[in-house]
């Protein structure tokens, strides 16, 4: 039976990503953290303040109206990261036999360097997990 060689710098990228994942994971959960203090700290301080028209009150924030937005947004953009992280190793095998059997015409083809630069389009999965928290 033939295998499918795995380069080294796929096996690399999908070393960088696990970790970028590990990051997208630990950091957020502290900036989330952090904003929910902040919140509290500006509600505390609002309340100082006792000439102020009662909507500015309304629509300030507090930790847990900042908690209740940003975790859900953390949990999706972490769920994509993963599976995104999870899926690109079977994605390049499957690419890889598709070209060994011909299913995709690979040095006939008109567009085999937009094949060739797409395989290792990984850098994608940073800006989807990064974006899909700011973004959410």
């Amino acid at each position: 039976t033939e295998g499918v060689w795995i380069s080294s710098r796929t096996v690399i990228i999908q070393c960088a990503m696990f970790f970028i994942v590990i990051m997208l994971i630990i950091l957020p959960l502290s900036f989330i953290d952090h904003m929910a203090k902040k919140a509290d700290q500006a509600t505390q301080e609002l309340a100082k303040y006792t000439d102020m028209p009662q909507w500015v009150y309304d629509i300030t924030p507090n930790g847990s109206q900042v908690r209740s937005s940003l975790i859900p947004a953390f949990v999706i953009s972490t769920t994509v990261a993963v599976l995104l992280f999870l899926l690109y190793l079977p994605s390049y095998v499957s690419i890889t036999l598709k070209y060994r059997c011909g299913i995709i015409e690979s040095l006939k083809s008109d567009d085999f360097n937009q094949y060739r630069n797409k395989v290792d389009a990984v850098y994608t999965t940073m800006g989807s997990s990064l974006f899909g928290l700011i973004g959410s």
